[in-house]
């Protein structure tokens, strides 16, 4: 499918680059097959099982994430304090509604025990004492429960801190593996759409993930700048490419200019050649033509192989035959030699004999005219020829020369031979001639004998004729076998050069496949950048407004934790100002406390010397009554000493209820004390907690205000990746349409090569035919006339021995 969108596209292009669609019109059409492309993967992604997988387990990780969120935006843990804190004031009240309600019934007693009599008095302090002595034990044992109930109250409060701290390390842990699980959905996602695209390195997920991007939002930023960091290296390393391939481009084009011409001039030689061929074809007949349709291209380079070794035989032959012709020669030559100087002698004797210049050339023209003919003979010891069986094998250029030598030795042969047939005639007209001269000479005593030496002599001459005309049929047969094998040896270098040209095309026509598939390779390259790059530039419009969210939301967020962090900071110092208060509350209940206790200790010693100052008056009194014997005396001194005892008594009990009120309020100033303590405590604590989230606030507003700089710097580098990928879809336009280019010549240059490699192959199977129909004509001339270099050397003698014959009539003669 996505192949089939590739395929349109680039037919689009080519449609754009070309000018039969406008751009315009290209880039609604893209834009229509891009939504239909992101349509179809949105398609893919839903219908994958290990997304849905993913995206369920995704959703109650979420849920249970919300869930512990509820419970600790429910608060409670806050709620548990506050319902401590509750318990703690009711028990507090408790205890202080039981101290009241005990003092009341002491109040109460002491009331009572008012009215009793004064014998009861003693009785009455030491069961005050007593009294005293049990609610100062029952205050101990309250403050001890008191003291319980707070380490156990303390106990439970780290209990419950403990399970917040773990309740918070748990949402952590999930937190985490949320993440985790959204970062391997993401990866899996990134995976699976980057095989199925070849070089789509930037993913973009749907408008219905805007939630796990916003987890994520950081590593698709830095993946899409490491992969725009890719292509612009890439970039340049595709300009580097096409620098280089413009190079070898020039130097492509200089090689194939050079090649045309090669081109042309071949043509030029094979049309001479086939305009050659048809002219010897018309003279050889339909026997050629049966013979190039009956054999196949396999047959023709065995009978190749066959025929050259048959040739070897042949030169093999021919240079025997070569050496008996050169010793026929040499022997030649001695008999030249010897009719030179027998014509000398001859002349030297006629003239000193004084006989008519006539007969001078009578007798002695047949010796000059056998002497030509032996010049003729002679012609063929001029070139002296040598075979070798390695040249006729490998067909190198000494093969060549010599059979270009050997030729020229027949051509002489043959030119010999056609003209001893007039020197020939010459003689026979000269001998008539010199016989007639001769018998008008001496024509009384040699008449008879010189006409009968004459008649022989013709006879010898007529059958040397005709033996030396059956020799120049066999060097016209030696000159038209030379003329074969030149012409073997040529279409053999013919072949071979063929071949090797053949050879060297194919070796570029492999060289420029190979260009041609790495050009496809950099179009399909360059193909899939500018596709991404398009893909990625038409999501750039929803990244931006995607990071101009993003850092509108770390605005607020920085907003909010400034208003929160100054709200932290207000609260910091009412806390500092209440605590300064309740360190001077503090510091006027303990100067109240020792002044009290001091007013304590001052009324207990003013109550013990009120019991003694008692006690010595009773003992006083109680002597006074022994020594006064008058009753109305003691009876005076009694009621005396009974005032003043009632005035001493109810002293005592001022003081006594003064003390005690003392001690009321020294017990009230403790709990205030107390209270104001924990007041103190608790305000110290506030201020310590205040403190840790003014720290904490403060590091979340620098986090946020990185945050936000960092928002703000991503969608500046956003929009500049935005403005860069313009140009670069420019370049890469420019560079698709220079590789679609180069794709194209390489291509027309590999056609070009192949029909230059059709014509080299249909002229080496036409050189082949016309090689082995050389070779059967020259089987078919030796297999007809068999040995020439025999037939010719005893032709030869037996000219030689009429030549001799008619010497020595010629010799009797004289």
């Amino acid at each position: 499918m996505r192949l089939r969108f590739r395929e349109a596209g680039i037919k689009r292009l080519e449609a754009v680059a070309s000018g039969k669609i406008s751009a315009e019109a290209h880039l609604l059409k893209e834009k229509e097959e891009y939504l239909k492309e992101i349509e179809v993967l949105r398609a893919q992604v839903d219908r994958n099982q290990e997304v849905t997988r993913f995206a369920l387990e995704n959703l109650r990780l979420k849920e249970e994430i919300r869930r512990l969120k509820s419970l600790c935006d429910e608060g409670q843990v806050e709620m548990m304090n506050e319902q401590i804190k509750a318990l703690h004031n009711k028990l507090l009240e408790a205890l202080d509604w039981k101290l009241m309600h005990e003092s009341d019934s002491l109040m109460n007693e002491k009331t009572k025990s008012k009215g009793s009599g004064v014998n009861d008095d003693l009785n009455e302090l030491i069961s005050s004492q007593e009294q005293d002595s049990a609610w100062g034990s029952n205050l101990k044992e309250e403050n001890e429960f008191l003291r319980m109930q707070a380490i156990h109250n303390k106990a439970e409060m780290d209990v419950l801190q403990k399970k917040l701290e773990f309740c918070l390390d748990e949402k952590e842990e999930l937190e985490r593996y949320v993440s985790e699980l959204l970062n391997k959905l993401e990866e899996e996602r990134s995976s699976r759409l980057e095989k199925e695209a070849v070089q789509q390195t930037v993913v973009r997920s749907s408008p219905a993930d805007v939630p796990t991007i916003k987890l994520n939002d950081q590593l698709e930023l830095k993946t899409m700048v490491d992969a725009i960091a890719a292509a612009s290296q890439r970039e340049a390393e595709a300009h580097e490419r096409a620098f280089k391939l413009s190079q070898e481009n020039e130097e492509l084009r200089s090689k194939l200019k050079s090649y045309v011409e090669d081109n042309k001039q071949l043509l030029e030689l094979y049309e001479q050649n086939a305009a050659e061929r048809n002219y010897k074809g018309s003279n050889e007949g339909e026997i050629n033509e049966n013979d190039t349709t009956d054999h196949t291209d396999a047959a023709l380079h065995e009978n190749c192989e066959e025929k050259q070794v048959e040739l070897k035989k042949v030169v093999d032959n021919l240079e025997q035959q070569l050496t008996e012709m050169h010793e026929e020669n040499e022997k030649l030559m001695g008999l030249y030699e010897r009719a030179m100087q027998e014509r000398d002698e001859f002349k030297r004797m006629f003239s000193s004999s004084g006989t008519p210049n006539r007969m001078e050339p009578r007798e002695f023209e047949c010796p000059e005219k056998l002497v030509e003919v032996d010049g003729g003979e002679d012609s063929l010891d001029k070139p002296h020829v040598q075979f070798d069986s390695k040249d006729l094998e490998g067909g190198t250029a000494p093969l060549c020369s010599l059979m270009q030598d050997a030729g020229e030795s027949l051509e002489l042969n043959m030119l010999g031979a056609i003209e001893v047939i007039p020197s020939v005639k010459d003689v026979h007209s000269d001998l008539q001639s010199e016989a007639g001269n001769y018998m008008e000479i001496d024509q009384d005593t040699t008449a008879a004998k010189l006409s009968e030496d004459l008649n022989s002599a013709r006879a010898i001459l007529k059958q040397a004729l005709e033996k030396l005309s059956y020799s120049a049929k066999t060097v016209n047969e030696f000159c038209s076998l030379e003329k074969s094998f030149c012409e073997i040896d040529n279409l053999s270098r013919e072949i071979e050069v063929t071949e090797s040209g053949i050879e060297e095309k194919q070796r570029h026509l492999e060289s420029v496949a190979i260009i041609s598939s790495e050009t496809k390779e950099r179009k399909a390259l360059t193909d899939s950048k500018l596709s991404a790059l398009k893909y990625s530039l038409s999501n750039f419009s929803s990244s931006v407004a995607y990071f101009e969210q993003r850092e509108a939301r770390a605005r607020m967020r920085l907003n909010a934790s400034l208003s929160y962090l100054d709200n932290k900071k207000d609260e910091l110092a009412n806390l500092k100002k209440s605590k300064a208060e309740i360190e001077v509350l503090l510091s006027k209940i303990r100067e109240s406390e020792s002044a009290t206790r001091s007013n304590i200790v001052l009324l207990k010693s003013k109550l013990e010397e009120e019991s003694n100052r008692q006690e010595n008056d009773k003992v006083l009194f109680a002597i006074d009554n022994l020594d006064k014997v008058d009753p109305s005396q003691r009876n005076l001194c009694l009621g005396g000493k009974a005032t003043e005892l009632l005035k001493t008594e109810e002293e005592k009990s001022k003081l006594q209820n003064e003390i005690k009120s003392s001690r009321e309020s020294l017990a009230a100033i403790k709990m205030r004390f107390q209270d104001l303590n924990k007041k103190l405590m608790k305000a110290e604590k506030d201020m310590e907690g205040v403190s840790m989230e003014i720290q904490k606030g403060s590091k979340s507003v620098e986090e946020l205000k990185f945050a936000m700089e960092s928002a703000i710097q991503e969608k500046n580098t956003l929009l500049e990746i935005a403005e860069n990928g313009k140009a670069e879809i420019d370049n890469l336009i420019l560079e698709y349409q220079q590789s679609i280019f180069y794709v194209d010549l390489t291509e027309a240059e590999m056609k070009a090569i192949d029909e230059e490699l059709k014509l080299e192959s249909r002229r080496l199977e036409q050189l082949q035919i016309m090689r082995a129909t050389s070779g059967k004509k020259v089987e078919q001339w030796l297999s007809h006339s068999g040995l020439l270099s025999e037939k010719l050397g005893a032709e030869l003698q037996s000219v030689w021995a009429t030549f001799e014959e008619a010497k020595s009539l010629l010799e009797s003669e004289h």
